[in-house]
């Protein structure tokens, strides 16, 4: 994260030590932020109980792909 930089044995200890927290709740952030000019969110929610419009915080994040889902039964 930018210049930060860290070896772990688990994704909760790297997740606690470097990933951002929302500025309304606290939660660290694992996902797509939310980006206002004065913090980063959680969520849209998060966003706007703080008062703060919102935008996502890459532009590529409104457009998740999602593979579809088989509707096979394993056998």
């Amino acid at each position: 994260m930018g210049n930060q930089t860290g070896t772990f044995d688990s994704f909760e200890c790297a997740i606690h030590m470097m990933a951002p927290a929302c500025e309304n709740c606290g939660c660290r952030i694992m996902g797509h932020p939310v980006d206002s000019e004065s913090g980063v969110y959680c969520c849209i929610h998060c966003a706007k109980e703080a008062g703060n419009p919102h935008k996502p915080a890459k532009a590529e994040a409104s457009g998740l792909a999602v593979p579809p889902q088989s509707t096979s039964s394993a056998r």
